[in-house]
C-alpha cells in the first residue's frame, strides 16, 4: 500500500534457547529502529531532515497459531487489491 506497510514480525524464544546473544529485542524496539532508520534514509533521499515521516503508534497483533498466521498473510497478499477503495487514496476522491 502507498500509505502504509504490513509485516511479520518472528520473534522467538528459540533464539535464547540456541545460545546466541544479545537476547530476542522487544517489538517496540524493532518497530522504533525501523522507523528511525527508515525515516533518516527517505529524508536524506527527499533532502528534508527532520521531517516526521511515520504515525507515532503502530498496531500489533498476536499470531497464536497457524491459522491466525496464515489469515494475516492472506491479508497482507490481497490489500493492495483494496487501494482503489481506500479513504486516503487522492484517486478515490474524484
Amino acid at each position: 500500500m502507498p500509505n502504509h506497510l504490513h509485516g511479520i514480525v518472528i520473534l522467538s524464544p528459540e533464539w535464547t534457547k540456541a545460545g546466541l546473544s544479545p537476547a530476542p529485542t522487544p517489538l517496540s524496539e524493532v518497530v522504533r529502529a525501523l522507523k528511525s532508520f527508515s525515516a533518516r534514509e527517505i529524508n536524506r533521499l527527499r533532502n528534508s531532515p527532520g521531517v516526521p515521516v511515520w504515525q507515532r503508534n503502530y498496531y500489533d497483533h498476536v499470531m497464536r497459531d497457524d491459522e491466525d498466521l496464515n489469515r494475516i498473510r492472506e491479508y497482507i497478499l490481497d490489500n493492495p487489491a483494496n487501494w482503489g477503495k481506500d479513504e486516503n487514496n487522492p484517486e478515490s476522491w474524484k
